[in-house]
């Protein structure tokens, strides 16, 4: 369907790329995401939400692609995800050539308003994409959300770090041959987020150094990073290692979605259609989410798609045409596995049912 058409995704033009936007069927498909969100709560309620929020490339090789900074061309949408769930909460997609830290505020703002009622307090991870001063306000004055971003080494930052006495590093861990130290940094930053009479943020400085004394790859014997964050309670190896975790969410849905799942191929040039796409892909991973946590046995509960693929979501038998004769092929475990959809399917359905009580109705057209 062309863009700026009824019905078609909406766009909005960045640095040349777009941006999807809600409208029309793109719109209709997030209401069917936020009934997956409110599924999940029904069933397993939670009043704790962690949104880890990223950007992933898509290669792709199609003409209307945009190049990314990696040098390919492709797309770069961007994802929500609550992690104590293991839900998307929502997806916008993007040309290859808009910045993962463009409007992340304004994709922040859409995944807290398709959390369903219940939730009490939020949490916020992020890569530097985020670390944008109008996010870090919102979060901290009008939201009241914790958060913990990943803070952009500027000269002044770096300065700081480096300026900091060696007794003021803590050993973090070990691993891979290269240690970790950390420390609390004094910094703030220019103008945008400074405000008077309110405490700074925190800011914790990470130390990356071969144990062997050896050189990174790019020459360096040395690499520092920051984490920014507003959660002055907790201790800062607990922060950080909070942070990291994000990996195991955020980057494993990306992981899902684009090698269990179709979100690795865009189906065609089609800007709208390709945002779609994105959107049905995370509609089915929540779909499979509640499928294997409300309706399957405990030892396919984090099962991938790929293995549902091939313990649950396979064909159950195949005819076969031998010697004139029609044969069906039954899998050994076909009895077992036609209780267990059978079992599924009910569970699914009186989950639906529960849901179609709790969604707010549809307003009706009026007539023109």
């Amino acid at each position: 369907m062309p863009l700026g058409q009824p019905g078609g995704a909406a766009q909005q033009d960045l640095f040349g790329g777009k941006v999807g936007l809600e409208q029309g069927p793109i719109e209709g498909l997030a209401g069917a995401v936020r009934a997956s969100l409110v599924a999940v709560q029904l069933r397993r309620p939670c009043r704790e939400a962690t949104i880890d929020l990223d950007a992933s490339i898509v290669v792709s090789e199609k003409r209307e692609a945009a190049p990314t900074y990696t040098g390919e061309s492709g797309y770069q949408p961007t994802v929500t995800y609550w992690a104590e769930q293991e839900m998307v909460l929502y997806d916008e997609f993007r040309d290859g050539n808009v910045p993962a830290g463009q409007d992340v505020l304004r994709v922040l703002k859409r995944a807290v308003e398709a959390l369903p009622e219940g939730v009490e307090r939020i949490w916020f991870r992020a890569d530097s994409a985020a670390y944008v001063h109008e996010v870090l306000n919102w979060c901290r004055d009008e939201a009241g959300i914790t958060l913990a971003i990943g803070a952009d080494m500027s000269p002044e930052l770096r300065w700081a770090v480096e300026a900091l006495p060696p007794t003021a590093w803590q050993f973090l861990e070990a691993k891979g041959g290269v240690g970790r130290w950390w420390a609390e940094v004094e910094f703030i930053p220019s103008a945008p987020s400074v405000v008077k009479g309110r405490r700074p943020d925190r800011y914790l400085a990470i130390r990356l150094e071969p144990v062997q004394k050896e050189l990174f790859a790019d020459g360096s014997r040395v690499k520092h990073f920051a984490v920014v964050t507003n959660d002055w309670e907790r201790p800062g190896p607990e922060v950080l290692a909070w942070q990291r975790q994000r990996a195991g969410t955020i980057e494993k849905l990306h992981d899902v979605l684009k090698n269990d799942l179709g979100a690795g191929v865009m189906p065609c040039g089609r800007f709208g259609a390709n945002a779609a796409w994105l959107r049905l892909n995370t509609l089915c991973y929540n779909l499979l989410t509640i499928v294997r946590t409300q309706g399957l046995p405990e030892e396919l509960q984090k099962a991938r798609p790929k293995r549902l693929r091939l313990w649950v979501l396979c064909r159950g038998g195949q005819i076969v045409h031998h010697a004139r004769r029609l044969a069906v092929r039954v899998m050994w475990r076909a009895s077992w596995l036609v209780g267990l959809i059978a079992h599924a399917r009910l569970k699914v359905l009186q989950l639906a049912w529960h849901v179609r009580t709790q969604m707010p109705a549809r307003a009706s057209p009026q007539p023109a």
